[in-house]
């Protein structure tokens, strides 16, 4: 590492302590929301919320949000990124690989992990609902990331998949003591909670008993571990096909597919933002869409202009900004204008995800541009740039970790300058405030 790197990294982690403990004195999260104004199901939406209420003493949460002063640095820790963490270590080793991956994140200028806890209906971590994942061990992997984070002043958000579920064989395998596993082995619910496409199974939206063991997931989430939020990303409908919920679309009345679909979502997203918010005022409940809003709606249903407008849907939402500024039918640059364009209601903040895996690699969707990443360096410490120097936007998120945390010497120094300049700047706003 060169000289003018580590004066970087050194200089970073004096002024993030510094920043810390002006950061004790900041705002609080401003959580207050009207109700959406859209809902498929009128009867879910005002049933009361899965458990009871807790106060803020019952919660331990702090009065005051750690990150309301300056841009949230995130990145993905996604499930396939375990089996280097947790197999073949106990807990003492597993610990120590966390706390290794985490302090190489904090190296670099990132506050915030977004980490996996459900990618298939299967939990990474002691869950009183979900089957135990094979990547997960027999201490709770959760549980040791929470600890982790903590000690290094990360905020930590529980990152879950809420409709995908596994493949035939695993689920079939599974104990009918989960609800997923029962719902799956009983005939009046295969096929109608749980449906099958091509060949893994999914939980239908269109359902409430399915939204209502949904929140009980976050709900188990928020009161037994030590997060800072709930995030969701891009895997809402599976399909487009009408078989998938047939049943379930004719007994509904409705004529319009389409909008019949999008308000299920709509109903499940407002039902989780509505629970966290229940459970932990200070929570942040989030979501990461595709980055290309067409197909967010026509395909997955999935109306992401109407959560960045209207209260009551989500506090972030990170879409996927996958591409390269040389991009075929999605440049970088358009994408990002067309979504700094969006209307956003206050309390709704925009954060950027960014691709870290694509540096030095073919974009085989790209178009005429997938060799941009190979041919020309410095991409992603570029869009870095684009995105913290918005003042309008609350941050940016890589996907993923171990890709970040990988990038060549030239790569992680041109990032690491950026994000490092970013945070002096926000140090030296707040200081002159």
């Amino acid at each position: 590492m060169s000289v003018d790197a580590r004066f970087a990294r050194c200089f970073f982690g004096i002024c993030s302590i510094l920043f810390l403990l002006a950061s004790l004195c900041g705002c609080k999260h401003n959580t207050d929301s009207d109700a959406p104004s859209e809902s498929a199901s009128d009867a879910l939406m005002q049933q009361p919320l899965p458990y009871a209420e807790q106060t803020k003493e019952q919660l331990y949460l702090p009065d005051t949000n750690p990150l309301s002063e300056q841009k949230v640095i995130a990145s993905w820790i996604p499930y396939f990124q375990y089996a280097d963490l947790f197999a073949e270590a106990d807990e003492a080793e597993a610990r120590n690989r966390i706390r290794s991956l985490l302090s190489g994140a904090k190296a670099m200028g990132i506050n915030t992990i977004f980490a996996h806890v459900c990618a298939f209906g299967e939990a990474y971590y002691h869950s009183e609902h979900y089957a135990l994942a094979d990547l997960a061990s027999d201490f709770d992997c959760l549980q040791i990331l929470a600890e982790e984070c903590d000690a290094l002043s990360l905020s930590l958000h529980a990152w879950l998949n809420p409709l995908r579920l596994q493949a035939e064989p695993i689920l079939a395998k599974q104990s009918q003591e989960t609800q997923i596993a029962a719902w799956y082995q009983n005939p009046q619910t295969n096929g109608r909670y749980v449906v099958k496409v091509d060949s893994r199974w999914y939980l239908n939206p269109a359902y409430p008993a399915v939204q209502e063991f949904l929140a009980k997931v976050i709900t188990e989430l928020l009161l037994h571990y030590d997060i800072d939020g709930i995030h969701i990303d891009d895997y809402f409908y599976p399909t487009t096909a009408p078989e998938f919920d047939a049943e379930a679309f004719a007994d509904s009345g409705e004529k319009d597919l389409t909008a019949w679909r999008t308000s299920n979502i709509n109903t499940l997203v407002s039902y989780l933002y509505r629970t966290t918010h229940s459970l932990k005022p200070h929570a942040v409940f989030s979501i990461s869409p595709q980055g290309n809003m067409h197909q967010n709606q026509t395909k997955l249903y999935a109306d992401s202009t109407l959560w960045c407008s209207q209260t009551g849907y989500c506090d972030w939402i990170i879409p996927q900004l996958y591409y390269g500024y040389e991009n075929q039918t999605m440049p970088f640059e358009q994408t990002f204008s067309d979504w700094c364009a969006l209307k956003r209601a206050d309390g709704v903040s925009l954060m950027i995800g960014l691709a870290a895996y694509k540096v030095g690699v073919i974009d085989a969707f790209a178009g005429s541009g997938q060799t941009e990443w190979q041919e020309h360096s410095g991409i992603l410490a570029e869009q870095t740039a684009d995105v913290l120097e918005n003042s309008a936007l609350q941050g940016v998120a890589f996907y993923h970790l171990d890709a970040t945390l990988a990038l060549s010497q030239r790569e992680e120094t041109a990032l690491s300058q950026v994000i490092l300049q970013n945070r002096s700047e926000t140090i030296q706003t707040s200081s002159g405030s």
